[in-house]
């Protein structure tokens, strides 16, 4: 039996569909658990991806969109402040993954 549980601080998922040349966001789903009272999507992330080049321009513009549909509390295992900071991280890093997961790659 195990002496401990590993809690999640903060959880992220992103589905991307491509334009046909990669190159484009067609449409862009993301959710945050630990983000609020039950988990969430970013539906103001989602508008702003959807046509958006794929670059690093995207993946800033979804972390500073993914903050505003969020609402983390202060609890023991983190403080709203880092749990914000890990929204755009999160969204970030997640993002990315996607779209490198539908063949696509991102351009400086």
């Amino acid at each position: 039996m195990r002496k401990a549980m590993d809690i999640a601080t903060l959880g992220c998922s992103v589905n991307v569909r491509l334009s046909a040349d990669k190159k484009r966001i067609d449409r862009l789903r993301i959710a945050f658990g630990v983000a609020a009272p039950i988990p969430i999507r970013s539906e103001s992330a989602e508008r702003a991806a959807a046509g958006h080049l794929v670059d690093e321009a995207l993946l800033e513009l979804v972390a500073q969109e993914s903050i505003k549909d969020v609402n983390p509390r202060t609890s023991w295992r983190a403080g709203k402040e880092f749990r914000l900071q890990l929204v755009k991280e999160l969204a970030r890093r997640s993002t990315k993954a996607a779209i490198e997961r539908a063949g696509g790659t991102i351009n400086g």
